[in-house]
């Protein structure tokens, strides 16, 4: 698992591993620079396409420091113009243009002479006046301070801040590193950004719940600082693209169905059936051989004409349209062949429902996901403390807040504590779903920084659900790992439909369309 995650840090520590990584001194650190640079500048591009993308005539606003991130800043805006002959950019040296260390005014060296005639300099008392007049940029880049910031704030630049952050003219926001004023200690203002490109190490002031308004979403651009070693015992990490690298290989000359798993999906009800379908629909993409769907009799002529690849079996419906228990002695072929289970999406609440759930996981075998209305406090006791096969929850923060007996709409953020200690006691596996998803097997915690709003919308948790059930199909081996697969598979299909669509007008079923394309491209990154 090790190589498809990679850890998260303090500022601290994160800055003590660069200086390992870099002993090589001004050239190492030149080179890592460079890197950086690019990797913000190509995150700029691809994330940019949400909201059409960087015009060819852009308007740059470069907002620079002393040090690296100001470096990083300047290079990434080198990038972006050299593939724009007709961008310019507006470059403001905060603590002004003498204030830059070595790195740093190479960098603002080779960006003037790359692009002669379309970089300005403007010193902050420059930048107000045209802030007052209301001047236009189509991106706004902070690079001003990183993760070496330490409180206080300076008062002038917190009041920069202040009025960037309220400027209406900015198509995209967006901070290297870490956003300015968020640190170990952040500020009480800092630079609002619409995406933060974490360079090099993703470090854990930008995943604090109270960070969240100003890193906006957070992506990873990596450097290479893993590609040797890792530290041992780190407790917390990012998960990457290439977790679906094992994805990506030839499949054996010979195989048939049954080598690649048996899905079994009892989920939908009369009042919610889309779930069942939705679910059904990703577990068909998600690689696995087989898939059977026990949905309620009434909706199954027209679910198995929707998908015919699926089996499909009719369940006894209660008197309200969910599933009866009497289901329980037409399932158990069905469940003695299957190689993974589906329960709960758009199953319903019914007494009668919840005692179906209940009879089923006591007679299941194989590896179990537990989703939506299968996520209740009894169907988690009756697991018990060590369940003989691997149990995977799946619930967002309200549904999390109910398996914990808190109020389901608690404003409480939850905190890595809680969720490893619920992973641990009950020997599950848990997904929380969220802006940015985290997941945990009770030793440590894997963050998904892939998705974002688009997934905002019903149906996008069935999709996962069946995702991860495909991928927990397949046989043996790491179940965190494979988890961790259906979860970033998710998510990068969800970053490519808001790419190619946009977060407004996409439904849910849209995302099944990319989750193809993800693999089929070479390089996908965050």
């Amino acid at each position: 698992m090790h190589r498809y995650a990679h850890p998260v840090f303090s500022c601290k520590d994160a800055l003590a591993w660069e200086r390992r990584q870099l002993i090589g001194g001004e050239p190492a650190e030149w080179a890592a620079m460079q890197r950086a640079g690019r990797a913000v500048a190509a995150g700029i591009e691809r994330d940019a396409h949400e909201i059409g993308g960087l015009p060819a005539s852009a308007r740059l606003l470069v907002l620079v420091g002393k040090g690296h991130n100001g470096g990083d800043a300047l290079l990434a805006a080198r990038e972006l113009l050299a593939s724009r002959p007709q961008a310019t950019a507006t470059i403001v040296p905060v603590f002004g243009e003498r204030a830059f260390r070595p790195l740093a005014f190479r960098a603002w060296q080779q960006l003037i002479a790359a692009t002669p005639g379309r970089v300005e300099l403007v010193n902050p008392r420059g930048l107000r006046e045209r802030l007052a007049a209301a001047e236009e940029w189509d991106l706004c880049l902070d690079g001003i301070l990183g993760l070496q910031f330490r409180l206080p704030l300076d008062a002038d630049l917190a009041n920069l801040l202040d009025t960037l952050n309220e400027h209406p003219a900015f198509g995209l926001r967006v901070a290297v590193d870490l956003p300015t004023g968020v640190g170990e200690e952040s500020a009480p203002v800092a630079f609002r950004a619409d995406f933060t490109y974490a360079t090099g190490i993703v470090k854990e002031p930008a995943l604090r719940p109270s960070s969240a308004p100003w890193v906006g979403r957070l992506r990873y651009a990596d450097i290479g600082f893993f590609a040797a070693s890792e530290p041992a015992l780190v407790h917390e990490h990012v998960l990457t693209p290439s977790v679906l690298d094992p994805l990506r290989e030839l499949r054996p000359a010979r195989c048939d169905k049954r080598s690649y798993g048996h899905v079994l999906i009892v989920a939908g009800s009369r009042t919610m059936p889309g779930a069942a379908l939705m679910a059904v629909l990703a577990a068909l993409r998600s690689g696995a051989g087989l898939v059977t769907a026990l949905v309620p009799e009434t909706v199954l002529p027209a679910f198995a004409a929707r998908a015919p690849e699926a089996m499909w079996l009719p369940a006894a419906e209660t008197p309200d349209g969910g599933i009866a228990l009497e289901n329980l002695t037409l399932v158990r072929g069905p469940l003695a062949r299957a190689t993974s289970l589906v329960l709960g999406p758009g199953l319903g609440r019914e007494r009668e429902t919840q005692a179906f759930i209940q009879g089923l996981l006591a007679l299941a075998e194989c590896p179990v996901v537990l989703d939506a209305d299968a996520l209740q406090p009894s169907v988690i006791e009756c697991l018990g403390s060590k369940p003989a096969r691997p149990i995977v929850l799946t619930p967002h923060a309200g549904e999390f807040a109910r398996l914990r007996g808190k109020p389901a709409d608690t404003a409480a953020p939850i905190e890595n504590a809680e969720l490893l200690d619920f992973a641990l006691e009950r020997s599950v596996v848990t997904v929380l779903k969220g802006p940015v998803s985290r997941l945990s097997d009770g030793h440590r915690v894997c963050h998904s920084l892939f998705g974002g709003p688009v997934l905002a919308r019903g149906g996008s948790g069935d999709l996962l659900a069946g995702l991860i059930a495909g991928r927990l199909a397949g046989g043996e081996g790491d179940t965190l790992l494979r988890v961790a697969q259906g979860l970033v598979w998710h998510g990068l299909a969800a970053d490519r439909l808001a790419r190619h669509q946009s977060a407004t007008s996409a439904v849910a079923t849209d995302l099944l369309a990319h989750l193809a394309p993800v693999l089929a491209e070479a390089r996908n990154e965050p």
